[in-house]
């Protein structure tokens, strides 16, 4: 699964995910009802992200590949999200 960067940045402003940026990766919390639940990152490089890291990164998210597309196309509420997660973890 390949990702753009521009559309890891758009996950993180829909989920209003802190961002903290290092030299080579940009992290941050995933926070549901004020608990930092997940960390999440993506590189800082240059380009998109090739296919296995844009998997890890799904994963990091804990969504399968539909739900995954469901949130990066953006169809998917950041309330939708958040249900989905706290009912598996």
């Amino acid at each position: 699964m390949q990702i753009k960067k521009k559309e890891a940045e758009r996950i993180f402003k829909k989920l209003n995910i802190q961002k903290k940026s290092s030299k080579h990766h940009v992290s941050g919390w995933i926070i549901i009802n004020g608990k930092k639940t997940l960390p999440v990152h993506y590189s800082n490089g240059r380009g998109d992200m090739p296919g296995y890291v844009g998997e890890k990164f799904r994963k990091s998210f804990k969504l399968s590949v539909d739900e995954f597309s469901e949130l990066k196309d953006c169809t998917m509420s950041k309330e939708k999200y958040f249900h989905i997660v706290t009912k598996r973890l």
